[in-house]
C-alpha cells in the first residue's frame, strides 16, 4: 500500500509537468502487467487481478485529468490475451475481459512471433488475428510486434528449446 500511495502521488504532478513536452506521443501505463504483476507476483501492491485493475484504473483516470490530449495505454502480452480467452474464462478474481482490456485509449499487445525454426510469419499473423479478435473492437488496437533474438536465454546463456526460441525477422518475412 504503501509503494501505491507513493506511486499514485508522484503520477500526477510527472504528467503535469510533461504534458506539453514536443516529444511526448502517449503515456505508456504498463508492461505486459498481467504477467509481470499478477501471475509472476513480482508486484507486492497485486495480491489479484481485481487490485491490480483498480490500481491502473486509478492511474489512468490520475493521467487524463491532468493531461487530457495524449493517449494513455498499457502493452499486454498476447500470452496472456490467449490466456484470459481460453484459461481464465470471461471473469478472474472479479474482473472481466472487457474491463482489463480498457485501460488505456488503445490496446496493444505484444506479440512474440516468427519461430526461430520457422521460416514462415504464419505464427506472428495468427497471434495478430487472435488479439484482434478477441479485445475490444471499440478502440485501437496497435500491435507490438517484437523484433530481438530470442535463440539464447539471457538468464542463463543456454540455448531455448525450438517452440519457445524466436528470431528476427528476415528482409523477405518483411
Amino acid at each position: 500500500r504503501d509503494a501505491y500511495k507513493k506511486n499514485m502521488s508522484l503520477l500526477g504532478p510527472i504528467a503535469e509537468s510533461r504534458k506539453n513536452h514536443s516529444a511526448l506521443f502517449a503515456w505508456y501505463l504498463a508492461e505486459e502487467p498481467y504477467h509481470k504483476y499478477i501471475t509472476e507476483a513480482k508486484n507486492p501492491i497485486f495480491l489479484n487481478l481485481s487490485s491490480a485493475y483498480n490500481y491502473f484504473n486509478n492511474a489512468y483516470a490520475l493521467i487524463k485529468s491532468k493531461d487530457p490530449k495524449h493517449p494513455v495505454f498499457m502493452l499486454e502480452s498476447g500470452t496472456a490475451v490467449e490466456m484470459f480467452h481460453n484459461q481464465l474464462g470471461e471473469t478472474k478474481d472479479g474482473v472481466t475481459l472487457s474491463q482489463w482490456e480498457n485501460f488505456g485509449d488503445f490496446f496493444s499487445s505484444t506479440v512474440y512471433g516468427i519461430l526461430a525454426n520457422s521460416t514462415s510469419i504464419e505464427n506472428l499473423l495468427y497471434k495478430i488475428d487472435f488479439s484482434m479478435k478477441y479485445f475490444n473492437h471499440s478502440k485501437p488496437y496497435v500491435a507490438t510486434l517484437q523484433g530481438h533474438n530470442w535463440k539464447i536465454n539471457p538468464a542463463t546463456g543456454q540455448p531455448r528449446p525450438p517452440e519457445i526460441s524466436y528470431a528476427m525477422p528476415t528482409p523477405s518475412q518483411m
